[in-house]
């Protein structure tokens, strides 16, 4: 897989203009691939289900715990920990 210059450069700016939008990470996350790949024309295929896929399974796998642990004292703890209780 070759990926072209512009289309990387392409891509970035696509990834912060969406950031900047307020837009959902994962969202974007897949909307940069996609982009990217139909940029360098690249298997979009190949892309989504084999680099893609086991990065995203790479990544979450690593991180569950942490993500799990947070998610649960969020539920727990966040609303007496608001920043407008402080305010």
């Amino acid at each position: 897989m070759e990926i072209n210059t512009i289309g990387l450069l392409l891509t970035f700016i696509l990834l912060i203009f969406l950031i900047f939008r307020g837009w959902n990470i994962w969202i974007i996350s897949i909307i940069s691939t996609l982009f990217l790949a139909l940029t360098n024309s690249l298997n979009i295929e190949e892309v989504i289900f084999e680099t893609y896929s086991s990065f995203l399974r790479i990544f979450v796998g690593n991180w569950f715990l942490l993500f799990y642990t947070l998610i649960h004292f969020w539920k727990d703890y966040g609303k007496e920990w608001s920043i407008s209780n402080y305010s």
